[in-house]
């Protein structure tokens, strides 16, 4: 069969597209490394490591509690001890950025005879949260232990841990598929239309699979990666563009490596072809097996043919399934990519203080801080915003402003003031540093009104394109925490157009109170934006589950896909890793640990 003709239409402009989702940008695979410096040395003992990381379990639609419990990620292999010890398997962690990820490492000792019936004693331990490793470190950390028993050493033991993302979750395969000459299934009636399946093997080996299939056809041993949509024949290009009928185009497919193979090119695949009938059932017209490794080996236009169904005796293939063009893979930008080469996110408060609010002296009203046992809603999402953002800033430096009050020695209502009261420097450090600054500025200040959002998303957006023009590897985050309707919807949907187009800036509009917040609506929809930047999570209305901190992290979750779109329209690419020595921040191991840390000294696993 020749299919010169046929394929001279690969670089139309009509051909299809069929991008698949990739992963969302927020969630990804770490690859954490481990060895020990200054260790003990010891003919008799081996050393090996174990990695938990802390899990915040939240409240159920039963039970209201917020509980932390430790989970073992993975462990190393036992390894001589000596003064130093490289481990060479690695503990893969499932890295998300919204939420606080804190790593618990034990070093244990045991003796060498054997792993199993051995007394193990825990020799050392450290903490550090994922932020805190990628972002202050640069994904390599060089942290010293925790002993359980004193050392008269000269030299303090010192773990290294090393966060790698996995080239394979940033690899995109492409590649355009098309089945030809298909034969129709028996009782089939019709043109046929046919889906593709593309399927991945549990098992590792090609072999293996056809042994296992040659005895048993076992569905169980597949697990499906994706399939396309049925392609009915008047959507067929090929008709149109050669006349020869039978031929089906099902795209240029964009497909994960870690989708497809999880990183192993050898791991078996399936493409099924399959009749979709106009009743929504399916019958198989025939399979080929394969592997990345084979396809990418092979020519534009190779040909492969279809295996029938076991239960049909065909003496020739019921079709084929035809490689367009080779198989491509480029590697994508990720944030993780950003943030390991030096790219903080900068944090932003903007704080409603009008008159809507109520009185903060009077207990029930929004602002009101008399109870120290009981936060405000505004100070609950303060709390909650910062806990997750300040892991991914060196200075721990936050913006503070607000809007809608009347300062000393009031006479007009201004609409974008720092919390600080000095327009040089509206920065706190750290989050105390910030709620006390919020307490303070409401003893200084009339509440009035009325809410205009403008002024503060201009000044957030004045600020992103200084940072931008210094070449500053920073990206922003405007958190603007309001009860009421906005006065000036018009004027804010132009600066919030404006951020989209040229400033590194995401806003999140939290609405606080139990007003109806028609208005946000409107800040979305009145025009297109260059990119995805704004996001709206009424406070409250989670507040009956008792999962405000759930629906923070749903729109935390959002920030690192809009800033990869920034950085692709902006054509900003991460520079290279930047590593730092831990003398530089002699306090972050102490802050990582638990407020009551159990003394690891005479425990044993």
């Amino acid at each position: 069969m020749s299919l010169q003709e046929t394929n001279n239409h690969n670089n139309n402009p009509t051909t299809k597209q069929v991008k698949i989702k990739l992963k969302d940008a927020n969630r990804t695979k770490l690859l954490l490394s481990f060895s020990l410096r200054n260790a003990v040395q010891d003919s008799n003992s081996s050393l090996y490591i174990v990695v938990y990381e802390t899990v915040v379990e939240e409240s159920t639609k039963f039970m209201s509690y917020t509980a932390q419990t430790r989970k073992e990620v993975g462990r190393t292999e036992a390894i001589s001890a000596d003064t130093e010890v490289y481990f060479h398997n690695r503990v893969e962690l499932n890295y998300a950025f919204e939420d606080t990820q804190a790593l618990y490492i034990q070093v244990w000792k045991q003796g060498r005879d054997s792993y199993q019936d051995t007394p193990r004693k825990l020799w050392g331990e450290v903490w550090i949260s994922v932020g805190q490793l990628l972002v202050r470190f640069g994904s390599v950390a060089l942290l010293p232990l925790v002993l359980s028993e004193p050392s008269s050493r000269k030299q303090d033991p010192m773990l290294e841990i090393t966060a790698v993302e996995p080239k394979y979750v940033k690899t995109v395969l492409s590649m355009h598929l098309a089945a030809a000459k298909l034969k129709k299934p028996s009782a089939i009636f019709g043109s046929i239309r046919p889906i593709l399946i593309i399927q991945r093997s549990y098992l590792s080996q090609l072999t293996t699979v056809v042994h296992s299939l040659e005895g048993e056809d076992d569905e169980t041993l597949w697990e499906t990666v994706y399939e396309t949509e049925p392609v009915k024949e008047e959507e067929n290009i090929f008709h149109s563009l050669t006349k020869q009928k039978n031929m089906f185009d099902f795209g240029r497919l964009e497909l994960s490596q870690e989708d497809l193979d999880r990183g192993n090119a050898e791991l078996p695949l399936s493409l099924q072809v399959v009749h979709l009938k106009k009743t929504g059932q399916r019958s198989l017209i025939g399979s080929f097996l394969t592997n990345e490794k084979f396809l990418s080996s092979q020519p534009s236009n190779s040909i492969f043919p279809l295996k029938s169904p076991a239960d049909r005796d065909q003496l020739s293939p019921p079709g084929y399934i035809v490689l367009l063009s080779p198989l491509h893979t480029h590697t994508l930008w990720t944030f993780l990519d950003y943030i390991i080469g030096g790219c903080e996110l900068k944090l932003i408060f903007a704080i409603d203080f009008t008159a809507s609010n109520g009185n903060p002296k009077q207990p029930g009203t929004l602002h009101y801080c008399g109870d120290a046992s009981r936060l405000n809603e505004y100070e609950r999402a303060i709390r909650e915003i910062a806990s997750v953002l300040l892991e991914y800033q060196i200075e721990q430096q936050i913006a503070c402003y607000g809007f809608g009050a009347k300062l000393p020695p009031y006479e007009k209502t201004h609409h974008c003031f720092p919390l600080t009261l000095n327009e040089g420097s509206p920065y706190f450090y750290g989050l105390e540093d910030v709620l006390a600054g919020y307490h303070s500025i409401l003893s200084n200040i009339q509440f009035h009104g009325p809410t205009v959002l403008s002024q503060v998303i201009k000044t957030a957006t004045d600020m992103a394109m200084e940072q931008k023009a210094a070449d500053n590897a920073s990206y922003f985050i405007l958190f603007i925490l309001t009860d009421g309707a906005i006065s000036d919807v018009h004027a804010t949907t132009e600066e919030i157009q404006r951020a989209s187009q040229c400033a590194p800036l995401s806003i999140v509009i939290v609405g606080i109170g139990s007003d109806d917040f028609k208005d946000m609506d409107a800040l979305s929809s009145c025009y297109s934006l260059q990119r995805p930047i704004l996001q709206f999570i009424p406070y409250r209305s989670f507040r009956s589950n008792n999962s405000c901190s759930i629906a923070i992290r749903k729109v935390l979750a959002e920030i690192p896909q809009q800033m990869l779109c920034f950085m692709k329209l902006a054509q900003m690419k991460p520079k290279r890793p930047k590593r730092r020595s831990f003398k530089l921040y002699p306090g972050i191991v102490e802050a990582s640990a638990p407020s009551e840390a159990p003394s690891c000294a005479h425990r044993h696993e």
